[in-house]
């Protein structure tokens, strides 16, 4: 899902990056509609979206964060250290609404009648979430070694107007500092490949490719602050 919206000449602002909160979701999900307009999840619609962006609200595991400019929401990004129990727990506590929310969709737009099959991994993983509706979650200091080892950011987006001030690095940081904090030494995230602005930018700042199909390329990166990597040992 991960994409930048990059350019080279914005002016610089002065914008603060903090944790998202219930009053940014709204903001956030209508910038990702904005950012993905031909993803999958934008066109489930902006209701849809909202409830996604809000697991990203002090929930543990998950890590989401905004930056505000006048009181408008213009970057987000969002990571988990579990993808799979991530949208499980999403479509556990979500799905009669997003099984209403489907099917409206699936009547009125076509772009969702006409990507369903690529989807049908997520109705799966919906379906065995009710079915394991009992299972114990689990916070991040309990889960497995290997699946410690590296979190996933999902998305990050920012307004055309941020385009080229240097926000979209300015929230990869924050984020990468808080698993860093969390004590998470790897992040990794996939891009469509014909994302040629994202891919730049990912292979700018320090994050190195580690495998690509036909759908997704993959990238890592270590979580170190620049001050920390500065250090001698």
């Amino acid at each position: 899902m991960t994409d930048q919206s990059l350019g080279a000449d914005a002016e610089v602002r002065l914008c603060a990056v903090r944790r998202i909160e219930p009053e940014d979701v709204h903001g956030a999900a209508v910038l990702h509609r904005i950012a993905f307009p031909d993803y999958f999840l934008s066109h489930m619609g902006q209701g849809f979206v909202e409830r996604f962006y809000s697991e990203f609200i002090d929930r543990s595991g998950n890590y989401g964060y905004v930056a505000i400019y006048d009181e408008e929401v213009v970057g987000s990004v969002i990571g988990t250290l579990d993808y799979k129990r991530c949208f499980e727990h999403f479509y556990r506590h979500q799905f009669p609404t997003l099984a209403l929310t489907f099917a409206g969709r699936f009547i009125v737009d076509p772009y969702i009648r006409q990507h369903l099959a690529s989807r049908m991994a997520h109705v799966r993983q919906a379906l065995r979430s009710i079915a394991d509706h009992g299972q114990r979650e689990v916070g991040p200091e309990e889960l497995p070694a290997d699946e410690q080892a590296q979190a996933h950011l999902l998305s990050i987006c920012v307004d055309s107007d941020e385009r080229g001030s240097g926000l979209s690095g300015q929230l990869v940081d924050r984020y990468c500092e808080e698993l860093w904090h969390d004590g998470i030494e790897w992040v990794g995230l996939s891009v469509r490949p014909e994302n040629a602005r994202a891919i730049a930018f990912y292979e700018r700042t320090g994050w190195q490719r580690t495998g690509s199909s036909a759908e997704t390329v993959q990238y890592t990166r270590s979580t170190r602050p620049k001050s920390v990597e500065g250090r001698s040992l």
